[in-house]
């Protein structure tokens, strides 16, 4: 569990560039649309991880957006 905070700070901290934010968000989604189980178990979790390092508004929106154009496959 440590590892994983540890991860989601690198994370975080190279998605303050624009680029690998898009990147994060599009592949947070597609994890969940192709395991299910991911996203029923630890779905909530992973988001509020994340909200810790990037700003919960930020997540939220982009991951909006990118469930409003369908940009996951």
């Amino acid at each position: 569990v440590q590892v994983v905070r540890m991860d989601l700070q690198v994370v975080a901290k190279l998605s303050q560039n624009e680029e690998y934010f898009d990147k994060l968000t599009h592949s947070v989604l597609y994890l969940f649309a192709v395991d299910k189980k991911l996203l029923e178990s630890r779905g909530s979790l992973i988001l509020r991880q994340l909200s810790i390092h990037i700003k919960p508004e930020k997540i939220y929106v982009a991951l909006a957006k990118n469930l409003a154009t369908e940009k996951v496959h």
